[in-house]
This record gives structure tokens, C-alpha cells and sequence, in this order.
């Protein structure tokens, strides 16, 4: 990728971070490095309840890899304590 790319697009400034890191020891440092989160689905925008609706819940998602650094046991510490 470090010889062939005009520029990179990433989902988060971390990986920005480490991405020019890296790149930095490739002698590209300079690459154009834009930082473009996933779009949100209008869904989870609009606000709305569906409380009311049969079989409705509250639930989260978690995708990716299991990595210690991406501390995915706080998601549900954190989940446990907004429904508290």
C-alpha cells in the first residue's frame, strides 16, 4: 500500500495515528490520510421509541475483533449502569 496509494481513508484517529506511524517508517508520512467514521443509519437518528412494539428490546452490537485494547468488557459495565 506504502507504494501504490494516493491517499488512504480510515474509520477512526487512532488508526490514523498508527497508520502514519507506520507509513512514516515507509518514507510516506505524507500520504493524505482522511478520517471518515461509518455512517449512522437514519434509523438510530430519528429518536423515535418502539417501546409499544411486540417483542421490542433494547440491545447493543459489538463488531469487530476480540483485542484487549478495545476493552469490550466496558460496554456492558457501562450498559448495566445507564439502565440502573
Amino acid at each position: 500500500m506504502a507504494q501504490f496509494v494516493a491517499g488512504v481513508i480510515v474509520s477512526t484517529r487512532a488508526v490514523k495515528e498508527a497508520l502514519l506511524d507506520y507509513l512514516g517508517r515507509k518514507e510516506r508520512g505524507d500520504l493524505p490520510t482522511l478520517v471518515a467514521p461509518p455512517p449512522v443509519s437514519q434509523l438510530f437518528r430519528a429518536g423515535g421509541r418502539s417501546d409499544d412494539a411486540p417483542g421490542a428490546a433494547w440491545y447493543f452490537l459489538q463488531c469487530g475483533t476480540l483485542e484487549p485494547r478495545k476493552n469490550r468488557l466496558m460496554t456492558p459495565h457501562v450498559w448495566r449502569e445507564l439502565v440502573a
